[in-house]
């Protein structure tokens, strides 16, 4: 005996076909959405992608296993989308000043406001930058994403440090001081929450920017 395809109705009262195999999905698709990426963000962050099974994540999202494959084909599918929706990159852009804006500004109180926002940013990120910095390895995709990113920031800021600086800071010096001022805020903000975020900056300064 031959079976039907699931059947429902639509708000006028007509009788509508699912799809064979399409789990069916909560009222609010977005919310159960936002739920698996948020477990799954929570998840990596703390045990790492490959210890991490789909049915895990679902459980703590609170939703079926179908529906997390419903949205992301594949658990590799789901740590792409996390990368590209919820990457710091962006954000630590927009802290670190263009070199346009340098003229008349003072290079040590400058760099200490945006060390501060860099922590306070990259520590607010903080399961998202873990989830990067661990998978980097075993991820090509997030190696370019890693890659581009590292370019992209120390770029920006060492056009900026070579115009704030009015030729204080040698030409050869200054991609190597804004790699150390990027990379120790990046760590201490990581790894080590509980460092002092002034007393850091202070510190880091008197070595890229002595008074």
């Amino acid at each position: 005996m031959s079976s039907s395809a699931p059947t429902n109705r639509d708000s006028a009262g007509l009788r509508t076909t699912r799809p064979v195999g399409r789990p069916r999905i909560d009222p609010n698709e977005s919310a159960s959405r936002i739920a698996i990426l948020d477990a799954a963000e929570t998840l990596f962050a703390k045990r790492g992608f490959d210890a991490t099974p789909t049915r895990e994540i679902a459980k703590k999202a609170k939703v079926t296993t179908g529906l997390v494959f419903y949205y992301f084909p594949t658990k590799k599918a789901l740590l792409k989308t996390l990368i590209e929706e919820r990457s710091a990159l962006p954000q630590i852009k927009a802290l670190i000043p263009e070199a346009a804006d340098a003229q008349e500004k003072d290079l040590r109180s400058t760099l200490q406001t945006t060390g501060r926002d860099l922590y306070d940013v990259i520590r607010g990120n903080n399961k998202m930058v873990r989830i990067v910095t661990s998978e980097v390895p075993h991820h090509r995709y997030i190696q370019r994403h890693w890659e581009d990113m590292l370019e992209s920031v120390l770029t920006q800021l060492t056009a900026y440090l070579s115009c704030i600086s009015g030729g204080t800071l040698p030409t050869e010096h200054t991609a190597p001081l804004a790699r150390v001022f990027f990379s120790t805020i990046a760590f201490h903000a990581i790894f080590d929450p509980d460092h002092d975020r002034d007393r850091l900056i202070d510190e880091l300064l008197a070595v890229v920017a002595p008074a």
